[in-house]
């Protein structure tokens, strides 16, 4: 059982919990201020602290909800850095997932994970991230597909640049590209929300470029009010019928907003 401390990583707290705001007030730069009241609570944080064999507990505002880890996913101590600057303590645990063919190395989430989301509400993911150096093209950092393993929505490195991207597919429906690719071998906070009207990525709690590779707001209010019929998820593999290696990278902090 690993327990979790007091104090860690208070400053990711509150950048994810800042670029989440209702409004979609983004404070980027030295400081970050918001408004209490408009702070939501996550409904699924796995901080990989709280963990019993191969489950890590959720700590969001739904009961239940742990992270099961399966193949090669193993939960190790690593202190998150992001240039000189430290933001954890010597003891911190994250989840490091180190690739390979499908089903090698990733981490089952509960089949509910989008219950209730609608283009009314939207969905925000943020998330400490360290991707591998050679972390594999159209591996998905988390992936979510039907019961038919269609539909599929991810976060992914997209082609042999390995830019990440945010896709809605079923026969490319929307794609979102990350201008700014996120520094291999290093960890950042990346935060992706995702509004009937567009998608925005956040890096390190600035708001960076992006731009819409296809679709339209139409699509993405389409297929956020269908986001509730994908029940397969997984953090480092495709839910999808393709045959996409898993993901090289280390994460921690996962959390759903919704």
């Amino acid at each position: 059982m690993l327990k979790r401390r007091l104090g860690k990583k208070v400053l990711a707290a509150a950048l994810a919990l800042a670029l989440t705001v209702s409004a979609g007030e983004v404070f980027p730069g030295g400081g970050v201020s918001v408004k209490a009241a408009s702070i939501p609570e996550a409904a699924y944080k796995w901080t990989f602290e709280d963990a019993t064999g191969t489950e890590a507990a959720n700590s969001g505002s739904v009961s239940g909800g742990a992270a099961s880890l399966k193949g090669t996913a193993k939960i190790q101590e690593e202190q998150l850095k992001i240039a000189d600057k430290t933001y954890s303590g010597a003891s911190n645990h994250v989840l490091m997932l180190s690739g390979g063919a499908k089903g090698t190395s990733y981490a089952e989430l509960p089949a509910d994970l989008y219950d209730g989301i609608s283009s009314q509400t939207g969905v925000t993911w943020s998330f400490w991230m360290k991707a591998a150096t050679d972390v594999a093209s159209y591996s998905r950092l988390f992936s979510s597909a039907d019961s038919a393993n269609g539909q599929e929505f991810a976060f992914a490195p997209f082609a042999n640049d390995s830019v990440w991207n945010l896709i809605f597919d079923s026969g490319s429906d929307y794609k979102q590209v990350f201008n700014e690719e996120p520094e291999k071998g290093t960890w950042n906070l990346i935060t992706v929300t995702v509004s009937a009207q567009d998608v925005k990525f956040y890096k390190n709690g600035v708001l960076t470029e992006s731009n819409c590779g296809s679709g339209s707001a139409n699509v993405l209010k389409e297929r956020l009010d269908n986001l509730g019929s994908l029940v397969n998820h997984a953090l480092g593999k495709t839910c999808s019928t393709w045959t996409d290696n898993d993901c090289a990278v280390s994460l921690d902090d996962v959390s759903v907003y919704k």
